[in-house]
């Protein structure tokens, strides 16, 4: 059976909002590199992120919209506790610091979330003591994925549809290097890379 053989600078795999997210930031801060995007279906259309659709799930980020008093240490504070002691406090400080700034981000590249008054309408969801989830009618996580799908097209990331990744390999120095997936036909592709983000 032949072996096809692809090189990237850095390969995701994957096709959701965090693998989006993955090659949105790699593209734009390092504009020269190759980076490969691949997902077992069709981008956009498939992945957790696109196939949850709830209006009880959003994206939060303490905006204070609603008025409610909520800041950066609350919202740190409602992901610690609900995180029950097993997560990493320091992580949990940057998402709690950064949230507004990657919210606003994805509201430049034209995601528009549930409007109350002329700003978007937060909501006191699961785990929240404030108001600060935002959501897209029931599709939020199809949104995100839309507005940087988008924008991974006009970075020029390369897109990758329909390969299953089935295993991960590592050179002789015991560092993940590549990963093996198939087409649908049942063809085999060898996935060469500097950096591999799952």
């Amino acid at each position: 059976m032949d072996i096809e053989e692809m090189l990237s600078d850095v390969l995701i795999i994957g096709g959701g909002a965090a693998a989006s997210r993955a090659a949105y930031e790699a593209k734009r801060n390092y504009p020269n590199l190759k980076v490969s995007l691949v997902t077992s279906g069709k981008y956009g259309l498939s992945g957790s992120s696109n196939l949850i659709a709830s209006e009880s799930l959003g994206i939060n980020a303490p905006f204070n919209y609603m008025g409610d008093g909520d800041n950066c240490e609350n919202y740190l504070q409602d992901i610690l506790t609900t995180g029950d002691g097993l997560s990493d406090p320091k992580l949990c400080k940057i998402i709690a610091d950064e949230a507004c700034d990657r919210v606003r981000e994805l509201m430049d590249l034209g995601l528009k979330f549930d409007n109350y008054s002329g700003h978007p309408f937060q909501k006191k969801l699961s785990g929240c003591t404030k108001s600060r989830s935002l959501t897209c009618g029931g599709s939020t996580g199809r949104e995100i994925v839309r507005v940087l799908k988008n924008a991974n097209s006009n970075l020029g990331v390369q897109i990758i549809e329909n390969i299953r990744i089935l295993r991960l390999f590592k050179d002789s120095r015991k560092r993940v290097c590549g990963a093996i997936g198939f087409k649908r036909e049942g063809r085999k592709i060898l996935f060469l890379a500097k950096a591999i983000v799952l």
